[in-house]
Formats: C-alpha cells, sequence, structure tokens
C-alpha cells in the first residue's frame, strides 16, 4: 500500500478566536436592538466556547470512522490474499 493519509485537528485557541470574532460581530449587531454588555459578552464567550467542542468532537467522529475504515478495508485486503 502506497497510499498516504494526514488527519489532522484545528488549532483550538484558532477555532475559539475565529468563533469569538464571529459571533461577536452577531452579537454587536444584535446589540442595537437590544443593548445589554454583560449578556453580549457571555453569548459570545459560550458560543466560542461551543463552537471548539463542535471541532473537537467532529474530529473524534471523523477521526474514529476513518480508523475503522482503514482498519476494514486492511482486513479486506488481508482475506483477499
Amino acid at each position: 500500500m502506497g497510499e498516504e493519509m494526514k488527519v489532522s485537528l484545528s488549532n483550538p485557541l484558532g477555532v475559539f478566536l475565529g468563533s469569538f470574532t464571529m459571533f461577536l460581530t452577531g452579537i454587536a449587531i444584535g446589540e442595537h436592538w437590544h443593548p445589554s454588555k454583560t449578556v453580549a459578552l457571555a453569548v459570545t464567550v459560550l458560543a466560542a466556547v461551543l463552537a471548539v467542542a463542535h471541532e473537537l468532537l467532529s474530529c473524534f467522529l471523523w477521526g474514529s470512522l476513518t480508523a475503522w475504515w482503514i482498519g476494514w478495508r486492511a482486513a479486506t485486503l488481508e482475506r483477499k490474499r
């Protein structure tokens, strides 16, 4: 087998900062209608933390699925020999 596969995880800090910026922009627009700075900051931080959790869970699930598929494929090829 000459095939190579690389699975990598995004930088959690980068995901947090990118999500934080995106959510803060949305919350700032929402602040125009109902000003509440504390709630806006709390929602932004929580949303960014949940985005990081989503990234980690997605990586774990896709990594597990990929490992299972590679193992299944290797076993199938080994049986054919």
